[in-house]
């Protein structure tokens, strides 16, 4: 199995630790902790990480955004929900979408960018 950034985006100031996180990480270590194909490293408070594969695509969000502006817009998409704790980013929300529901998400969620203002910022990867 193999990883693809496709594509990161992030405001001014959070991309030297992005690139310094990313430059210590193995492809074995990387994958060593995986959940359900989510890459399972340490997120920023404001990081949201979008996976896709080849029939789904995962997202990690903050428990607050989920709650507060997300949960509403994809309870009819069925997701598979998991509320997990990370390290660093503190309570989190895992939704695994199939890959129709999941494009949906990523573009409503490119438009939403925006309206949440910058305290946000989405890595996205892509297994290839």
């Amino acid at each position: 199995m193999r990883i693809g950034v496709s594509k990161l985006t992030a405001e001014e100031g959070h991309m030297g630790e992005i690139s310094k996180r990313f430059s210590n990480i193995s492809t074995s270590h990387f994958w060593s902790n995986v959940e359900e194909n989510i890459p399972n490293w340490p997120l920023m408070e404001e990081e949201i990480l979008v996976v896709e594969d080849e029939s789904h695509v995962y997202f990690n969000f903050p428990h607050s955004l989920y709650k507060k502006t997300i949960e509403k817009h994809v309870v009819k998409l069925s997701p598979i929900v998991r509320v997990k704790d990370d390290p660093l980013g503190g309570k989190r929300v895992v939704l695994t979408l199939d890959k129709q529901g999941g494009l949906e998400v990523k573009a409503w969620l490119s438009l939403m960018m925006d309206k949440l203002g910058k305290k946000y910022f989405i890595t996205e990867l892509e297994i290839v």
